[in-house]
């Protein structure tokens, strides 16, 4: 079994892209609950947040026989005690690729979305989409057990980048509100391909928080000439919030790398970010860091920072890719597979120091991370030893452990 220990010398936060749901509920709840594990120490801001210190042991999933994880290293100070369960949560799924056309499927959209709930207790949770009349149900949830809940692929799935708000795919976003403490994961399923995540509550994501993007280089080809895309989406838990966006890579609605915008969004809002879908890299191996001359990277937007700047609203994000091979275009044997890539993201305020990177038992084919900087001249020590200074944040290192 691989073991890797990782610690920098600013905080950090981690989050996985190759999350999975458990086939045993029992499992798939202590994975939940086991993430987030923090000890309290106060600072001071104007939304008056408390903070945390946080020592990270972390849950990973196993994709085309590799281990795919990302860990980004932010500045700053610590969120409160953060949790992934709570009552009030916003979510959205992203755009994958689908077999639109297959075996003569008209259908644009994934075979089914569905939530998985968990709670200590009988209750009850009503899901609707906040900017659709009509759209609310309820549900009742069993205490101790795995509650499915499918949803609507149309209602709740955004096609498309950078749509602006009276575009229908800017009114997809989900909101689920619990009578008691519940947990909750979002899953996205397509024969042969899928991916899925926690959601993190609107109770334990700050006031105006900030994020940076983790992704995956395009190298997946989609047709003759196009990839599946580096992607993330914004969702809005507030009224009248405005948030600036600073790319690493040009987007196929035309903004800029390195160039920050900003939008505006409104309760429920949707805003998805895709990559260029000419800009990728065929069958070649991620690039070991974001400098690097050589290898994959063209049209990732890993370390896209994303950051509420007026007022303390609040906004949930996601990120991954429409569709990618991990480590890239062949998995051995000669087999091409590839897979949606679909993540919780953390916010900056819920940040450690030590990561333990652990890969599943009887695991052979290594696994694979990658280490993004919120905070310039960042350090980075593997194994208790010094192994890079990154100099700039939303730079970024892979590194393919075998």
């Amino acid at each position: 079994m691989f073991q890797c220990i990782v610690r920098m010398k600013s905080f950090l936060v981690a989050s996985f892209l190759n999350n999975r749901v458990a086939s045993n509920g029992k499992l798939h709840n202590s994975v939940i609950k086991h993430i987030y594990m923090f000890n309290s120490k106060t600072i001071s801001t104007n939304c008056r947040y408390s903070s945390v210190k946080n020592k990270f042991y972390q849950k990973i999933t196993m994709r085309h026989s590799v281990i795919f994880i990302v860990l980004l290293f932010l500045s700053g100070q610590l969120f409160s005690q953060i949790s992934s369960t709570g009552k009030t949560f916003y979510m959205s799924f992203m755009e994958m690729e689908t077999r639109t056309g297959f075996g003569g499927n008209p259908n644009p959209y994934p075979d089914t979305l569905v939530i998985f709930v968990t709670s200590e207790y009988d209750t009850k949770v009503v899901v609707d989409n906040p900017r659709l009349t009509g759209s609310s149900a309820t549900y009742n949830i069993k205490k101790g057990v795995v509650n499915r809940i499918p949803v609507n692929n149309v209602d709740y799935y955004p096609v498309g980048s950078e749509f602006a708000s009276t575009d229908i795919n800017s009114k997809k976003g989900l909101r689920l509100v619990a009578n008691d403490p519940v947990n909750v994961y979002c899953m996205n399923l397509e024969l042969n391909r899928s991916d899925g995540t926690f959601i993190l509550p609107y109770e334990s994501i700050p006031n105006a928080p900030e994020y940076f993007v983790n992704s995956f280089p395009p190298n997946a080809r989609i047709g003759s000439s196009n990839y599946g895309e580096s992607e993330f989406v914004i969702v809005c838990m507030d009224n009248n919030v405005k948030v600036d966006i600073t790319p690493t890579a040009d987007t196929k609605g035309g903004k800029t790398a390195g160039t920050t915008f900003q939008i505006s969004l409104q309760k429920g809002q949707v805003y998805q970010v895709q990559s260029k879908s000419a800009d990728g890299t065929n069958n070649t191996d991620p690039a070991a860091n974001s400098w690097s001359p050589t290898g994959a990277k063209k049209g990732d937007l890993s370390g896209t920072r994303i950051k509420v700047v007026n007022g303390c609203g609040k906004i949930n994000v996601f990120s991954g890719a429409r569709s990618s091979h991990v480590t890239k275009g062949n998995c051995g044997s000669g087999t091409n597979g590839r897979d949606h890539l679909y993540t919780q993201v953390l916010p900056t305020k819920a940040l450690g120091k030590d990561y333990v990177l652990m890969p599943f038992s009887k695991q052979t084919g290594g696994y694979a991370y990658k280490v993004i900087a919120a905070y310039d001249s960042t350090d980075v020590y593997i194994n208790g030893t010094f192994a890079e200074r990154i100099l700039k944040k939303g730079e970024w290192i892979y590194r393919h452990v075998t």
